[in-house]
């Protein structure tokens, strides 16, 4: 069962994601570490492509599936990465 504490830590560990991959070394977003154990302990794991999709999965079972988006412009040389749409199953 997803329940909105999940959801949260899931959030917060695509942002963390989606921070470094825009910023690399200068990225200044830190995930929770308790966003970590909510995953940790309910057997949740994301896939780590960053290219279109990513797929959330509970005990190897899918539950929410991650489409990245990009700007439409470039600032500073290269598409950012915007926050991402998860549809959970």
């Amino acid at each position: 069962m997803i329940t909105k504490e999940i959801k949260n830590a899931v959030a917060d560990i695509l942002a963390g994601r989606i921070d470094s991959e825009n910023y690399g070394m200068l990225s200044n977003y830190h995930t929770k570490t308790s966003s970590h154990r909510i995953l940790s302990d309910n057997g949740i794991k994301i896939t780590s492509r960053l290219s279109t999709t990513d797929e959330v999965t509970q005990n190897g079972r899918i539950i929410a599936k991650v489409t990245y988006r990009y700007a439409a412009h470039k600032r500073n040389g290269m598409y950012k990465m915007l926050k991402p749409k998860v549809e959970y199953l």
